[in-house]
């Protein structure tokens, strides 16, 4: 292993997820603080979604040579990488179904972040649909793809702690404390580390086998909008 190579790249991915987990929500929820705290709904969701989309474009910024060339590259021949795409997709979704149901048997429930996402899609669809659809696939598959990739040199490697940050961040953005005892309590959400790192692990492999970041951005995007599709179909029909 080259390690300045893996300290280099590990952070700059760093430096990407503190941008849009800490810097970009403190800065951008300031200057639309009014916008924020109004109790006009539209206006507070339209606030969300337009601070998405900034963090989105500032992300961009850091990586804006790879994601263009990238995206000139995904229209110039698209059948090659969504074709691995899908493959790669199919082969996560079944690992999901699969540990999904083993760990939901476990804990008669699902994963605190699952449950946060789900309730938060309901109450403010307005800016959570576009963001879970569409926004946060491309941001995560910015930090967590393009961004650890710079820090790999092997495939199995980069797949394999690529897949493990994805499901243990998601995991742990779904905690409301960090104490030991509120940890304790909810060492059942750890299972849940297995679907979500196989998504990650997959998504890993089909970009680098393409070496194009929307082989993971596509199946990402499907993913999600099958997801929020599910949710809002299972409220309407309660």
């Amino acid at each position: 292993m080259n390690y300045k190579v893996f300290i280099k790249g590990l952070l700059f991915t760093l430096l990407l997820y503190i941008l849009y987990t800490f810097i970009c929500p403190y800065l951008l929820s300031s200057i639309f603080r009014n916008f924020i705290t109004t109790d006009n709904y539209i206006i507070n969701n339209l606030t969300l979604l337009i601070i998405y989309l900034i963090t989105l474009i500032i992300l961009i910024a850091f990586v804006y040579q790879d994601f263009f060339k990238d995206l000139k590259n995904f229209f110039k021949n698209p059948t090659p990488i969504l074709n691995t795409a899908l493959s790669c997709w199919i082969y996560g979704f079944i690992v999901i179904i699969a540990s999904n149901l083993f760990a939901t048997a476990l804990t008669s429930g699902i994963a605190t972040n699952e449950e946060l996402v789900q309730s938060t899609l309901i109450e403010d669809p307005i800016y959570m649909i576009p963001v879970v659809v569409l926004i946060g696939p491309i941001i995560e598959e910015i930090i967590f793809r393009l961004g650890l990739k710079k820090a790999f040199t092997k495939k199995l490697p980069f797949m394999l702690f690529s897949g493990f940050i994805f499901g243990a961040l998601h995991i742990i953005s779904g905690f409301d404390s960090y104490s030991l005892s509120y940890l304790l309590s909810h060492l059942k959400d750890w299972l849940f580390i297995v679907p979500y790192g196989a998504l990650g692990f997959y998504f890993a492999k089909a970009y680098y086998e393409t070496d194009n970041i929307f082989a993971s951005i596509t199946p990402h995007i499907l993913h999600n909008t099958l997801s929020v599709a599910l949710i809002i179909i299972s409220n309407l029909i309660k």
